[in-house]
């Protein structure tokens, strides 16, 4: 879809102060809104960790291992299986926009559900392969039930982000159902009973169930049943849709294949002790995305709104005002992880003497993405899916390269580097891309430049 030509903004606007820009920007977003998600995403994080250090105490290392990389398969699957539809309805579904929602829903419900039927195929005919099989093979029912809930559950937070219903779409998932976790591994602990890696999947299975299906009764309650018997889009809208699911579904695919294939590639180039341990530095590095992940949950749908009533001068300040957040609340957690680093990366076993570098590589690599905010959902907004698409698929096939020979000749911290310029040149396309084809500004500086708030043309 491309994004409209004409601006509601007018160039004939006084200029404003940077401050009065925030303080309005932030008056449109809400505070309390802002202050709900970062503790929701700051605390899920804090518990991960929490899980991951309490899972030591009672799984073997041998289960331990299995089940952190079955758990990130499962996840994965599950992300891949919702075939794009988390993007499409934050993109279409609106708080305002109930007369539209019907159709969008019934057909986004549809894919979802194709997608459920794909995922459980492929474990089928995976499992029904003969002959010895590793014990990850063995838990591939497991494996497929765990992410066929989280998919569902990946659905109803877009859902509910659509809706500006934040807590709905975040503490489910995000927190009830960590604390859950870990509060079941302290009992556990407690207790006589060890649990293999597949059982303790299924544990963690069955208390995603119990808040997913919170969430699809607050869901139907919102929606009620009618969408059930709506009619699905016009033949022209039905087929931007689908076109807009495909390319969605496969920029799921670029991403979750760059974070499952950079794992297996360390352990494969520098060893299983060396991935597990850039995996740990990998997560902690996250938490400088966290406040992009924040801008994405709130901004996504807040611009996706002005962009339908074709306002680029908010839309842009929008862009502007999560960038600078974004950027500035990582800047703060890169300097804290650069003097406790590697006190946090000690209390999950030494790894390799270089991994506070690779951490402090990893950290640069996701301050590139803060600069940006919202970086690659705003493509998908805007109608950049196709090109942002190719663009990162030949990245990757350029970083898969780099691995091998960074990786061999530098050992982990060469991986971490050829993370860093993969990161760095994604998101340079992000940004000039924007600017070239859309004339919006992406970046954290855009508030310091006014003018680009008032762009008024998208070019081809």
């Amino acid at each position: 879809m491309r994004e409209p030509t004409h601006s509601s903004g007018g160039s004939g606007q006084a200029p404003v102060s940077l401050a009065s820009t925030i303080l309005s920007r932030l008056a449109d977003v809400g505070l309390g809104r802002i202050i709900l998600t970062a503790a929701s995403r700051l605390s899920s994080t804090v518990i991960s960790f929490v899980m991951l250090w309490g899972l030591t105490f009672i799984l073997t290392p041998e289960y331990y291992d299995l089940f952190l990389y079955t758990f990130a398969l499962a996840v994965g699957i599950g992300f891949l299986g919702t075939l794009g539809q988390p993007y499409v309805v934050v993109k279409h579904v609106g708080e305002a926009a109930k007369a539209n929602n019907a159709a969008i829903l019934k057909f986004s419900v549809i894919l979802l559900l194709l997608g459920q039927v794909l995922l459980f195929s492929g474990a089928a005919i995976a499992a029904a392969i003969p002959g010895e099989k590793e014990k990850v093979y063995e838990m591939i029912p497991a494996i497929a039930v765990f992410g066929a809930i989280y998919g569902l559950s990946e659905f109803m937070a877009a859902y509910f982000r659509s809706q500006m219903r934040m807590g709905m779409a975040l503490i489910p998932r995000e927190n009830i159902w960590r604390v859950a976790i870990c509060v079941t591994i302290l009992v556990i602990y407690n207790s006589a009973w060890r649990p293999t890696a597949g059982t303790f999947l299924l544990v963690t299975t069955g208390l995603l169930v119990i808040v997913v299906a919170y969430q699809l009764i607050a869901f139907f309650r919102s929606e009620g049943y009618r969408w059930l018997s709506a009619k699905l889009p016009a033949r022209r809208d039905l087929l931007g849709l689908s076109r807009e699911s495909v390319y969605f579904f496969l920029v799921q695919v670029a991403i979750a294949g760059e974070n499952y294939i950079t794992t297996f590639l360390v352990g494969v180039l520098v060893g299983i002790d060396a991935a597990a341990a850039y995996y740990i530095a990998y997560r902690i590095s996250l938490l400088l995305i966290l406040p992009g992940m924040v801008s994405e949950t709130i901004g996504g749908p807040m611009i996706a709104a002005r962009l339908k009533q074709n306002d680029r001068h908010s839309a842009q300040q929008l862009l502007g005002f999560f960038s600078l957040f974004s950027f500035s609340a990582a800047l703060c957690g890169f300097v804290f992880i650069w003097f406790f680093g590697s006190a946090v990366l000690s209390l999950f076993g030494e790894g390799p003497p270089a991994m506070f570098t690779v951490l402090i590589i990893l950290c640069v690599g996701s301050l590139t993405t803060a600069f940006i905010g919202l970086s690659q959902q705003f493509l998908l907004l805007v109608g950049g899916e196709r090109p942002y698409l190719q663009a990162r698929l030949t990245l990757f096939a350029v970083y898969v390269g780099l691995i091998f020979v960074m990786g061999t000749a530098m050992g982990v911290v060469g991986i971490a580097l050829a993370r860093l310029m993969f990161m760095a040149a994604t998101n340079g396309f992000q940004i000039v891309w924007c600017a070239r084809m859309r004339r919006y500004d992406l970046t954290a500086a855009s508030l310091l430049r006014p003018g680009r708030a008032r762009a008024d043309g998208a070019t081809s």
